[in-house]
């Protein structure tokens, strides 16, 4: 895979043992880690909360806690230069396919940059938000992959020979 975008939920579920999900979330960091994958942030993305501008980053920052595993990986991916900064702006059809889908502001973000990357992958464990059915239209509708990091998993494994 050349890029991937992650919900920072899933950055949280690795850093947290307690989690059900922890190992899979780790199993996809470590992946993600040992391969050439790039993560996609919005513009503005600065490892220094006060220089950043980037919406993911922000909430990067605010939830992922210093030194935690998480917070570890996104340090190593920045300081190997492996963090692309793609835009949030979208084609005005495909912002008001979102907008009409997707209440929260930070979910929209993660989405233009999805739409916007070169892969079309987001990786989340929000249910809640990003429901079965809101994940089937909007990979019909806007060609985007909304998947946990259990389904993200198999796209870094190598085939058999």
């Amino acid at each position: 895979m050349d890029d991937i975008v992650l919900d920072t939920n899933v950055l949280m579920h690795a850093s947290d043992p307690r989690e059900r999900l922890c190992p899979l979330a780790r199993a996809l960091v470590r992946s993600i880690k040992d391969s050439e994958t790039k993560i996609c942030v919005d513009e503005g993305f600065n490892l220094n909360p006060a220089q950043n501008r980037s919406l993911i980053g922000q909430e990067y920052s605010t939830h992922l806690k210093h030194g935690s595993y998480a917070a570890a990986f996104i340090l190593a991916l920045s300081n190997g230069k492996r963090i692309r900064v793609v835009s949030r702006n979208v084609q005005r059809k495909t912002k008001k396919m979102i907008l009409q889908r997707v209440r929260k502001p930070r979910d929209r973000t993660f989405l233009y940059v999805t739409v916007n990357s070169t892969e079309n992958v987001l990786v989340s464990h929000d249910f809640e938000d990003f429901t079965q059915d809101k994940r089937e239209g909007l990979r019909r509708d806007l060609l985007i992959h909304i998947v946990t990091a259990q389904e993200a998993l198999p796209r870094f494994q190598a085939f058999p020979e």
